[in-house]
């Protein structure tokens, strides 16, 4: 086949290829969110999923936390807003894992076990929202996102977290989702029902800077450890820091001179030698010189 036969690439089709650099996440520490979906996701496990376990007798888990960011179109279902100290936040719990919380609230997770292992069971398509599936969704939010916020200002590898308060978490309604902010999205299913579904929680900006000075600071103690360890190696001359403070001018008045001083008036002054002090002791005394806009000292001599 000739070379001038071959169809060129299209520019659409070249620029696909290559990876979209986020500028939103430059400088950032992105790549420690998912030690953080981590502790969050133990955290709602041993304080929120296993606390309903031992209510209902239910097996709910929650797994699969991960963050994301992009512009996808938002997960169908209803979005409730929230508003805290620490931030905004929608969320969304799938309606199969509120309907199965509900069926252990009244008693029917037989019949939802029995149908899940049933193939042949008719599907039976559910009704209208109830205002008791709303505040059972409204209640797991404010749960949920109340351990979020307790998991803001704690580092993975510190003390087990306590069951939070919900005081400050306050729902603000329906609301559709900001897809411009981080979203956290996981997975809660139940063995013994079957139910499964997915929960979901967006950040805004405000939420998302505390977190990320929270996992900031673990890379500044490893940039500062390794300068500690190098600095120990120094001989110890090199390794112990003094304060040394130049005396660039001094000149005596008479009191009536100082008095009789007015705006604008200029005091005739001569640089000369520089008295350097070592912890106010003076130690040397140095020429003062110029270089690229900055006053340097140099020719040191033992002061007498």
């Amino acid at each position: 086949m000739p070379l001038n036969a071959i169809p060129p690439v299209s520019e659409p089709a070249r620029v696909a290829t290559h990876a979209v650099l986020d500028p939103r996440s430059l400088g950032r520490p992105v790549h420690r969110l998912a030690s953080f979906a981590l502790l969050l996701e133990d955290a709602l496990n041993s304080l929120w999923a296993e606390p309903l376990n031992r209510r209902y007798q239910a097996h709910w888990h929650v797994g699969g936390l991960a963050f994301s960011r992009g512009d996808a179109p938002a997960s169908p279902g209803r979005w409730l807003a929230f508003r805290g100290a620490a931030g905004a936040w929608g969320w969304r719990l799938a309606r199969e894992v509120a309907l199965g919380l509900l069926a252990y609230r009244y008693g029917l997770p037989q019949q939802a076990a029995a149908d899940a292992a049933n193939p042949a069971a008719p599907t039976r398509e559910p009704g209208p929202v109830t205002a008791s599936e709303e505040r059972l969704v409204q209640q797991l939010g404010q749960q949920v996102l109340a351990l979020l916020v307790q998991c803001l200002d704690r580092p993975a590898g510190t003390a087990p977290l306590q069951p939070a308060a919900l005081a400050d978490i306050e729902c603000l309604g329906v609301v559709q989702p900001d897809l411009r902010h981080w979203r956290l999205r996981g997975e809660l299913q139940d063995s013994r029902s079957g139910a499964t579904g997915a929960l979901e929680i967006t950040l805004d900006d405000a939420c998302m800077d505390r977190l990320f000075k929270t996992l900031e600071p673990a890379r500044t103690e490893r940039v500062r450890s390794r300068g500690d360890a190098a600095n120990a190696a120094r001989p110890f001359p090199h390794r112990l820091g003094l304060a040394m403070t130049a005396r660039l001018l001094q000149k005596e008045l008479s009191l009536g001179t100082l008095l009789d001083l007015k705006v604008g008036d200029v005091l005739p002054v001569r640089l000369g030698a520089t008295d350097v002090l070592i912890d106010d002791a003076r130690l040397f005394t140095a020429t003062v010189a110029e270089r690229q806009g900055k006053l340097c000292l140099t020719t040191f001599e033992d002061a007498e």
